[in-house]
Parts: structure tokens; sequence; C-alpha cells
């Protein structure tokens, strides 16, 4: 009767023991779980500034060109300006008197 008893009662403080982990477990997998979601949150923040970023930087990369385009523009017109200021020049110094 005593050894049934005494095995009930090892069963018993296995069981609590078992019952001990299982709860640690959970408890590291709730936290696993949630480490997780951040790491996840802060990932999707990153995509999103780094797409931003990449907006950004295209967008620059375009007023780079216009500004590249328009100054060569700016250019020919400035020669053509010199163009005729000689033309006129040309043509004033025939009437001089």
């Amino acid at each position: 009767m005593h050894v049934g008893r005494d095995k009930t009662s090892q069963s018993a403080d296995i069981i609590t023991q078992v019952n001990d982990k299982l709860l640690q477990i959970n408890q590291a997998i709730a936290l696993i779980e949630q480490q997780s979601n951040e790491t996840a949150s802060a990932t999707r923040e990153q995509v999103l500034a780094s797409d931003e970023i990449t907006r950004q930087t295209s967008a620059v990369n375009d007023l780079a060109e216009t500004t590249v385009s328009q100054t060569g523009n700016m250019a020919s017109k400035s020669a053509e300006q010199r163009d005729i200021t000689q033309q006129l020049n040309q043509m004033i110094a025939q009437f001089t008197v």
C-alpha cells in the first residue's frame, strides 16, 4: 500500500515538474513570438524608409539630368547671343560716320 502511495506521489511530483517546464516553454515561445513580431515590424519600417530613399534619390537624379540639359541649352543660347552681338557690331561698324 505504501509503495502505491509513494509511486502516486512521485507521479504527481513529476507531473507538476513537467507542467512547470511546459509553462516555461510557453512563456519562452510567447517572448520569441513577440520579438519576431517586433523584428517584422522594424523590417517593414526599414523597407518603407528604403523605398522613400530610393524615390528621393530618383527625384534628385531627375533634377540633375534636367539641370544638365538646361545648362547645355543655356550654353547654346549664349553662343547664339554672342554670334548675334558680333553681327550687330559689324552692322553698326558699317554706319560709322
